[in-house]
């Protein structure tokens, strides 16, 4: 069975849709990086203590917009597998 992993990075928007439920509650607060550091080392343990039962995906998203926060590029290419070698 896989798994995936949300992380919302950030508290924010760079929208303002009239019938977003979720604007007002949005803080602009974003994940430090040492936190997310952290909770994917704690992934990767445990996927390779469980072979049968792995995360196998992460989103980038929830109820807010990604794409603003200061450090998008060095969260996706932390959250991308290592290139394949000797294929």
């Amino acid at each position: 069975m896989a798994r995936t992993l949300l992380i919302e990075p950030i508290s924010a928007c760079n929208l303002r849709c009239k019938m977003c439920p979720y604007v007002s509650g949005m803080t602009g607060l974003s994940l430090d990086k040492k936190v997310i550091s952290e909770v994917l080392y704690d992934i990767s343990r445990i996927n390779s203590e469980n072979k049968s039962n792995q995360f196998t995906e992460v989103r980038l998203d929830g109820n807010t917009e990604p794409l603003v926060y200061k450090d998008i590029q060095w969260l996706i290419q932390k959250c991308s597998p290592p290139p394949l070698e000797n294929i």
